[in-house]
């Protein structure tokens, strides 16, 4: 077996095993079954990864002062992942190895967009989730863990705008972006299953369970 066929053999078994193993361990959400009142959260999937769109009046300037950094919009949408894979315009295999298998430092992504989604992204396919009112704040505060104090922008934002800043956290195949976004609806009391996401695919599939399909690519 040639050694690119062993990569990929290795990363297809991590891929189908490792989120079985690790599957029994759940994060515990709060329980918000009596809040009568929503806030429409909305996934992108951009192909590798899921992002995580937010109203722009929902997010709170001082729990989340990065946003402080963009111009009038209408909504936020945030992201994490490798520092390096992430914010490159055409990263390289080998970048995508070394962010799968070896833990590296991390970056939150913030992006500011007016319009509708739909019209911003119409090759993506967009899901909105209603969450608990009081479990937004929940979910600004998972957002806002990742924060680094003061930080600078490292980098223009892959499109809209905005910027990548350093972030905290280590990322690795079983801590990766599409997981940081599961595990964000999460904590804000929506049932879904962070702890076997790996993949964009898995994210979508199980947003599309408790939530409602906005688009799809045409």
């Amino acid at each position: 077996m040639t050694q690119p066929m062993r990569f990929i053999a290795t990363l297809t078994v991590l891929v189908m095993v490792i989120p079985a193993l690790i599957g029994c361990r759940p994060v515990p959400y709060p329980d918000l079954s009596t809040s009568t009142e929503t806030r429409s959260v909305y996934l992108v999937s951009h192909g590798l990864h899921v992002g995580l769109a937010l109203d722009r009046e929902d997010v709170d300037d001082e729990a989340l002062p990065v946003v402080q950094w963009l111009p009038e919009v209408d909504f936020v949408e945030f992201g994490w992942g490798d520092i390096d894979y992430y914010p490159h315009p055409s990263p390289s295999l080998i970048d995508g190895a070394r962010a799968l298998f070896w833990p590296t430092d991390s970056v939150l992504h913030v992006v500011g967009l007016r319009g509708e989604l739909s019209a911003i992204f119409p090759r993506s396919t967009i899901i909105r989730v209603d969450v608990p009112a009081e479990g937004m704040r929940y979910l600004i505060d998972f957002i806002a863990s990742y924060q680094i104090a003061d930080a600078e922008p490292l980098t223009q934002s892959l499109y809209g705008t905005g910027h990548f800043f350093p972030a905290e956290g280590s990322y690795h195949l079983l801590n990766n972006s599409n997981r940081w976004t599961a595990e964000a609806l999460e904590r804000a009391g929506v049932p879904i299953a962070s702890s076997i996401i790996v993949t964009a695919s898995q994210v979508v599939e199980q947003g599309k369970r408790v939530g409602e399909l906005v688009s799809r690519p045409e």
